[in-house]
């Protein structure tokens, strides 16, 4: 990890190249924490929930994509008479 990063982020895990194979093994392997083990940060939440919404909109608008199409009134006719 660059070592500016690493003055400004805190870091899980720095590693010589030749330990970052075996530690992404175990860390594979093992299992996972309970959710909730960890409190989110706030703007990680945010996040998620803006990555929800936007999912939501997507399957929205393909919904829409599926409707029948109507045909659009000839404007000419009804405003030129």
């Amino acid at each position: 990890m660059p070592l500016n990063a690493m003055t400004h982020v805190e870091v899980d895990y720095s590693l010589p190249v030749e330990e970052i194979a075996p530690l992404l093994i175990r860390l594979t392997t093992e299992a996972a924490e309970e959710e909730g083990a960890y409190q989110v940060p706030k703007e990680v939440e945010i996040e998620v929930n803006i990555a929800k919404e936007q999912k939501r909109s997507m399957q929205v608008c393909s919904n829409w994509a599926s409707l029948p199409t109507m045909p659009a009134p000839n404007v000419t006719e009804c405003c030129c008479k």
